[in-house]
């Protein structure tokens, strides 16, 4: 079994074996806040699992943690795909799952979503929290815009 992607999104759901997404995609959050903040976030995962791998029930873990090693939230499950009839002998199915996370941010910085089988690490994202306007950070006064010559 293999992680094929974690996609991070607004809103993420699976209904009927489809992933439904708002706001996917993204890679960078923007704080318009003074931290600490509270934010939730979606978090879409596909499992690749090997026809020899069926049946069987694996466990899985979706950690959230900053640049330092510290986490932010986690979730814990398992995931175990049967043969459907009529699927070709040796055919990879997909499972996917999407979770919702209440996550607390300290400050900004690097974020790293990771995605382990069983205890070992099979997929990983990252994502940037940066200021935005309102949030107090240093740097972040709104630029003037540039004026041109006529």
């Amino acid at each position: 079994m293999r992680v094929e992607w974690i996609i991070l999104a607004d809103f993420a759901e699976i209904l009927n074996s489809k992933l439904y997404l708002m706001g996917g995609g993204w890679d960078r959050l923007i704080a318009n806040k003074e931290f600490p903040i509270q934010q939730i976030i979606s978090i879409a995962v596909s499992f690749a699992v090997g026809w020899d791998e069926t049946n069987i029930r694996m466990p899985m873990e979706i950690h959230v943690k900053d640049d330092e090693g510290k986490e932010l939230g986690k979730v814990q499950g398992h995931i175990e795909a049967g043969r459907p009839a009529g699927i070709t002998p040796g055919q990879t199915q997909r499972v996917q799952a999407a979770f919702r996370l209440p996550l607390r941010f300290e400050r900004e910085g690097t974020y790293t979503v990771s995605a382990l089988i069983d205890g070992k690490l099979e997929g990983q994202t990252h994502f940037a929290l940066v200021p935005g306007r309102g949030s107090g950070a240093r740097g972040t006064r709104r630029q003037e815009p540039r004026k041109l010559d006529a």
